[in-house]
């Protein structure tokens, strides 16, 4: 196992996560939301990354819609974002998270040759925290398991 200072992002992130085709319905991916209780999913279309869909996307875009029936109608490739932060595994987690904060940016999708492997959110960065203020980064790093 690499020192701390040395983990991968491939070390911490959530493996095989959720996903949703971009051809669903908006409503779909709000319910699948809410049953996991997660706030990002990852699109994918033929096992290709294209995208990912946060609670906030679905907020703003059912918000927009006056008429609740044209919000029900609205698919996933019409409100997920246009660009989206991936990264290799071996990528540092020092780099991701710093890019994370200084972006402003919810999580990061883990790819190898375009397929999804994982996701890393900020709420998987603030469990990794506490975890190493309460001196258990290696337990965390040696579990691959932010749970």
């Amino acid at each position: 196992m690499s020192a701390i200072s040395e983990l991968v992002i491939g070390d911490v992130m959530t493996l095989s996560p959720l996903s949703i085709a971009p051809k669903e319905k908006l409503m779909v991916a709000q319910q699948l939301m809410s049953d996991k209780n997660i706030r990002h999913l990852p699109v994918v279309d033929n096992e290709l990354l294209i995208s990912v869909i946060t609670d906030r996307d679905i907020n703003l875009a059912v918000a927009a819609n006056k008429n609740l029936q044209a919000a029900e109608e609205l698919l996933i490739e019409d409100v997920c974002a246009l660009t989206l932060y991936q990264v290799d595994r071996a990528e540092t987690l020092s780099n991701v998270v710093s890019y994370m904060a200084e972006n402003s940016i919810g999580s990061v999708l883990i790819t190898s040759k375009g397929q999804l492997e994982g996701i890393f959110t900020a709420t998987d960065a603030c469990k990794y925290l506490s975890l190493c203020l309460k001196g258990q980064c290696s337990d965390i790093a040696s579990n691959k398991n932010l749970e």
